[in-house]
C-alpha cells in the first residue's frame, strides 16, 4: 500500500515575536518526521522562497506578497542542522534586483548568519533541462545552471489568491525561474492560457521539492501582487508538493479538486488536477495525511475571495480558449511556410494570420501589447478580447511545446 503523503498545518498568528514563529515552523518539521534523509547527504540545496516583485508592502510589520524572512530562518537553521554544504537561495524578480529584494525584505542577516549563496535564476549560465515524463506543456526548459544543479529543493511559498490560476502556493512558486530573456517579462511566453496551468506541473516536476512550506502569516487577496492583506494566521508543512497546495488551497476555503469554470479556477484549468493526473501526488484530501491543526479546513472558508481576470467572467474565457484553439490550427496550417520566411522568429497570430512578429521575445511582447491596446480593453471596460496565439516558430521535431495540448482540450 503506497504511503500517503503528509501535510502539518498549524495556527501561528503573525503578531507572534519571529522566534515564536520560527518554533512554530521547527514544531511543524517534527510532527512532518523531520527533515527528509536527502536533505542530510545533499551537497547542493536550492531554497525558493517568493521574491519575485517588487511588492514590499507590509501589514502591521509583515509582508503582505513576499515570503517572511523569519520563516525562511527557521527552516535554514534546521537544515543546517544536517548539512554544512551549499546552499541556495534563488528568485527571478521582473527587472528588479534580487539583490535589492534581500535588503529591502530583511534577508541580508540570514544570508551572513548561515552562509548562503543568492543566484539571480534571470542570470546566465543557462541550460536546457528535460522535463521528466515528457512535459505537459513543454518537453524542456532553459533554466540558470546553478539552480538546476541543486540536489535537493525547498518550495516556501506565500498564501496567496491568483488572478489566472487561482491560488499561488507552493508550485506555482517555481514560475519565478525560467529566465526573462528567453521567456519574456515577466515570464510572457509561459504566462498564458494552456501554457501556465501546465507549466507550473513541469516545473515541480524538474524541481521535485522534499519540503513545501506555505507561509500564510499573513496572505494577499483578490491577486497576486497588490492585493490586500488577509490575516490568515497559518503554516502548512509538507512533503509533496500536490498534496500540500491542495491542503492550502482548502485553508484559503477552496476546493482543490474543482475544475474550471468552477471557484477559484475561473480562467484557466486546475493545475492540481494536471498534477494529480501526471502522478506527482494527490489533491484530493482524503488521500492525504493531515496532521495538526485540521480544523481549519473548514474554519476559513469566505476568508479568501477571487475577482475576474482581465475583468471577465468565466464564460468569456471558455470563449478565448476556443479562439486560441482556433488560431492554432491557422498557425500548424501556415507552419510550412512560416518555416521558409519567420524560422526561429516569434508571431503573434490573429484571425488566422500573422498580426506581428519579432526575432526575439521581448519585441515580441511589446508588439503584443500594442495590438491589445489597440485592438482590446484588457480590463474588461468594452472593446474586442480576443487573445492573438503567440508561438516561436521551429519545425515539430525541434519544438519543446507539446502542440496536443490544444487539439485535445478542442
Amino acid at each position: 500500500m503506497t504511503k500517503k503523503p503528509r501535510v502539518v498545518v498549524l495556527r501561528c498568528r503573525f503578531d507572534l515575536q519571529d522566534e515564536e514563529i520560527e518554533q512554530k515552523i521547527s514544531e511543524a518539521i517534527d510532527l512532518l518526521g523531520g527533515l527528509p534523509p536527502k536533505f542530510k547527504s545533499a551537497s547542493k540545496i536550492l531554497v525558493k522562497p517568493n521574491l519575485g516583485y517588487t511588492d514590499t508592502r507590509r501589514h502591521k510589520g509583515r509582508l503582505i506578497a513576499l515570503t517572511e524572512p523569519c520563516v525562511v530562518r527557521a527552516l535554514l537553521r534546521r537544515i543546517r542542522e544536517v548539512n554544512e554544504g551549499e546552499i541556495i537561495i534563488s528568485d527571478g524578480p521582473p527587472k528588479a534586483s534580487l539583490q535589492k529584494l534581500i535588503k529591502d525584505t530583511g534577508y541580508e542577516p540570514l544570508i551572513r548568519e548561515f552562509d548562503i549563496r543568492v543566484v539571480n535564476s534571470n542570470e546566465r549560465p543557462y541550460t536546457q533541462v528535460n522535463v521528466p515524463g515528457g512535459g505537459t506543456i513543454m518537453r524542456r526548459y532553459v533554466l540558470n545552471k546553478k539552480i538546476s544543479e541543486a540536489d535537493v529543493s525547498v518550495s516556501i511559498a506565500k498564501m496567496k489568491v491568483h488572478l489566472f490560476t487561482g491560488i499561488s502556493l507552493c508550485m506555482k512558486n517555481f514560475f519565478g525561474l525560467p529566465p526573462e530573456d528567453i521567456y519574456g517579462g515577466p515570464r510572457f511566453y509561459l504566462h498564458y492560457y494552456f501554457r501556465l496551468p501546465r507549466c507550473l506541473v513541469d516545473l515541480t516536476s524538474i524541481f521535485n521539492p522534499s519540503l513545501c512550506i506555505i507561509e500564510g502569516l499573513v496572505g494577499e487577496d483578490l491577486q497576486e501582487w497588490h492585493g490586500p492583506p488577509v490575516e490568515s494566521n497559518v503554516i502548512i508543512i509538507g512533503n509533496n508538493p500536490v498534496a500540500t497546495d491542495a491542503v492550502g488551497t482548502a485553508v484559503m476555503g477552496f476546493n482543490p479538486t474543482s475544475e474550471f469554470p468552477d471557484e477559484p479556477f475561473l480562467c484557466d484549468v486546475n493545475h492540481l488536477n494536471i498534477a494529480s493526473s501526471a502522478g506527482l501526488g494527490p489533491n484530493d484530501l482524503s488521500e492525504i495525511e493531515i496532521l495538526g491543526d485540521i480544523d481549519l479546513l473548514e474554519s476559513n472558508k469566505g476568508l479568501f475571495h477571487r475577482k475576474y481576470a482581465a475583468g471577465k467572467p468565466p464564460e468569456a474565457h471558455l470563449e478565448t480558449r476556443r479562439y486560441i484553439i482556433e488560431q492554432v490550427r491557422c498557425y500548424e496550417e501556415m507552419l510550412p511556410e512560416l518555416l521558409r520566411t519567420k524560422r526561429g522568429e516569434y508571431v503573434g497570430i490573429l484571425n488566422g494570420k500573422v498580426a506581428f512578429s519579432s526575432r526575439d521575445i521581448e519585441g515580441l511582447r511589446k508588439k503584443y501589447w500594442e495590438v491589445f491596446r489597440e485592438r482590446m480593453t484588457f480590463r474588461g471596460r468594452g472593446g474586442e478580447y480576443k487573445m492573438p496565439f503567440i508561438k516561436k516558430v521551429l519545425p515539430r521535431e525541434e519544438d519543446p511545446e507539446i502542440m496536443d495540448v490544444y487539439r485535445e482540450a478542442s
